[in-house]
């Protein structure tokens, strides 16, 4: 059992990389999208943006069915669905709905894959299990970033799009093949997450601490370009460091919370430090320190080190047989605030210095370690 659980955990991550190299790194053929199906940046940006409208709106439904159905079969199906629709999306016309339908069919992994996790991982061991599981979406993406320009170079959109079909029906098989599904329930109702108040607050702190995050990493090479005299081949080096950086602190913060047996405590410390980062980040940026990028470096690690966390808070709210659906509802809502965020942001950017903009970061993440606080002093006083 215990060995097995390591497979279950190694296949989720690697669906979690194969969804996360198709719904994160297809920006990586912007170019040649733009080439091929002759899009100006409006259409670019649909295109781009066609997977991760379909994934928030599945999202909700595949958590449900993760609980109805288990975790093997949301995984599989959704997975290989993908892989088909990318297949397809060469030779149909309509690439635009075949995207938003790929991106609904691999946001199943997203709920199934931490139900996994929570089920065979013992509670002292989620945490760290958890963050492994979300170091597949950084990686998906670096994949996808180092290998399908090159496709794309030696044989358009189609091979990129047959690369990406490959790796989702590669994860599909290797779903089916390793993980057994921890048992199946009714699934429950979605207006029982709507008012499950822990959840709610929980998910608003999660809402929160996206804003100071898509600000590193959606506007990272934006920043640096105008703070610093790098070129745009080493801020997006720099933004490299960001992701992979990010995923070993997400691992710390798993195990950390995993050795004091509790989650809200170093969810709490990781918030207020969020806080304290980006107001010396800020401060740092007016004055124009030396190294800027190094320092954006660490403080956006600090920023995507505790998304992992969050999940197994959520995961360990539901009642039995109920965790998909949690997942579902906190994601929706992560990949919702993480939309809105990158249009706030830049809103912001157009209109204000980044020492400024970076200060006003602040503000969410102060508010979000406020809820934690009043969170974690209800769970103490037995409120």
């Amino acid at each position: 059992m215990a060995s097995y659980r390591w497979l279950v955990l190694g296949a989720g991550t690697a669906a979690q990389a194969a969804a996360a190299a198709y719904l994160v790194g297809l920006a990586a053929i912007a170019p040649a999208l733009r080439a091929e199906y002759d899009l100006g940046l409006t259409g670019l940006g649909l295109f781009l943006g066609a997977p991760t409208l379909g994934m928030v709106a599945s999202l909700m439904a595949w958590g449900w069915a993760s609980d109805r159905y288990g975790e093997r079969v949301v995984m599989t199906v959704g997975l290989g669905t993908t892989g088909v629709l990318l297949l397809l999306v060469p030779l149909l016309p309509g690439a635009l709905v075949l995207l938003f339908l790929a991106g609904a069919a691999a946001s199943g992994v997203n709920a199934a894959s931490g139900r996994a996790v929570m089920a065979w991982f013992p509670a002292r061991g989620r945490g760290f299990a958890m963050a492994v599981r979300q170091c597949g979406l950084p990686f998906g993406a670096a994949l996808a970033a180092a290998v399908l320009p090159v496709l794309a170079d030696r044989g358009g959109t189609t091979l990129a799009f047959r690369g990406l079909a490959v790796f989702a029906l590669a994860g599909a098989v290797a779903v089916f093949v390793v993980v057994r599904s921890s048992g199946t329930g009714r699934g429950g109702l979605f207006r029982d997450v709507l008012r499950h108040g822990p959840l709610l607050r929980l998910c608003a702190v999660a809402v929160l601490l996206m804003l100071p995050q898509v600000a590193i990493t959606a506007f990272g090479v934006e920043l640096l370009l105008a703070t610093t005299s790098l070129s745009v081949a080493q801020a997006a080096v720099a933004l490299v460091a960001v992701n992979l950086s990010g995923a070993g602190l997400r691992l710390l913060v798993g195990w950390w919370s995993d050795w004091t047996g509790v989650r809200l405590g170093p969810f709490l410390v990781v918030a207020v430090c969020m806080v304290a980062a980006f107001d010396l980040l800020a401060v740092y940026i007016s004055l124009g320190g030396p190294f800027l990028e190094v320092f954006v470096v660490l403080v956006g690690a600090l920023a995507l080190s505790w998304n992992g966390l969050a999940f197994v808070v959520a995961a360990e709210l539901a009642p039995p047989g109920r965790s998909g659906s949690f997942l579902g509802f906190e994601n929706t809502a992560i990949y919702l605030a993480s939309a809105v965020g990158a249009v706030l942001v830049g809103f912001l950017a157009d209109r204000l210095d980044w020492a400024t903009v970076m200060g006003a970061l602040t503000l969410p993440a102060l508010l979000a370690a406020t809820v934690l606080a009043f969170i974690l002093s209800s769970v103490r006083t037995g409120v």
